[in-house]
């Protein structure tokens, strides 16, 4: 959306060959926030077992035109994010060729514990479902949900990690699902989160967990991590 000219897509460029044919295809598998001609924020899980000297990634960017690419140069995931725990400080920065943009997202730095309550938007190329019945996947269309932020109760994800929840507007029955991940939350203060968790994506009606957890989305704060993305990026 020209609205949203930041929002954009993470994809890999790899082969398929079908009936013989070898084509170049470039696959999409998350969404990410970009912070400046050469920063872009997203969540760290979406490129942990990436390695980009052997899988070329790219940002691509003007979905709604004529869609442009530039390559990821650097990973940075958040040094604090343990190995073995893949949903803890769950965000990266990418380093890119210089994109280009009528404008960038700013990052809020008002305390996200302070915002519960408030509206929020949530923005991701995922497909957000309203049935349990389809299959998750990754679209080239931005969407955009309005919801509320609250804070997050134990769930199986949260596992009190820092985290923000949100929940769709009254009379929605909205979430996101994988290729949201790496999305953005915005607040009018600015970006306030990063997607990293989907709880209700998979669920179906027969599972013991229908109904339980009614988020939209379950994401990683950006105010306690401002001090790390301003270092990195003024770093490099």
């Amino acid at each position: 959306m020209e609205k949203f000219p930041f929002a954009v897509l993470m994809e890999e460029q790899r082969y398929t060959t079908h009936e013989g044919v070898r084509k170049l295809i470039y696959d999409p598998f998350c969404s990410a926030t970009v912070l400046s001609s050469t920063w872009t924020l997203t969540a760290s899980h979406c490129i942990d077992d990436m390695n980009i000297m052997l899988v070329p990634l790219f940002i691509r960017y003007n979905t709604t035109g004529e869609p442009q690419r530039k390559n990821i140069l650097k990973i940075i995931s958040n040094p604090n994010r343990p190995i073995n725990e893949r949903l803890a400080n769950d965000i990266a920065l990418v380093k890119t060729d210089s994109i280009q943009l009528p404008f960038y997202a700013k990052l809020s730095s008002v305390d996200y514990t302070t915002l519960v309550g408030q509206e929020a938007i949530l923005l991701g190329y995922g497909i957000t479902y309203t049935k349990y019945e389809k299959d998750p996947g990754t679209n080239f269309t931005l969407k955009m949900m309005d919801v509320m932020l609250m804070t997050c109760q134990r769930t199986p994800i949260s596992k009190l990690y820092l985290s923000i929840c949100t929940v769709p507007k009254c009379g929605v029955t909205e979430f996101l699902c994988p290729g949201d991940s790496g999305g953005t939350v915005l607040h009018s203060s600015g970006v306030i989160g990063v997607h990293f968790g989907v709880i209700r994506c998979f669920e179906k009606k027969n599972s013991p967990l229908f109904g339980r957890f009614n988020y939209a989305s379950i994401s990683v704060p950006v105010s306690p991590y401002l001090d790390w993305i301003r270092s990195e990026i003024t770093r490099d």
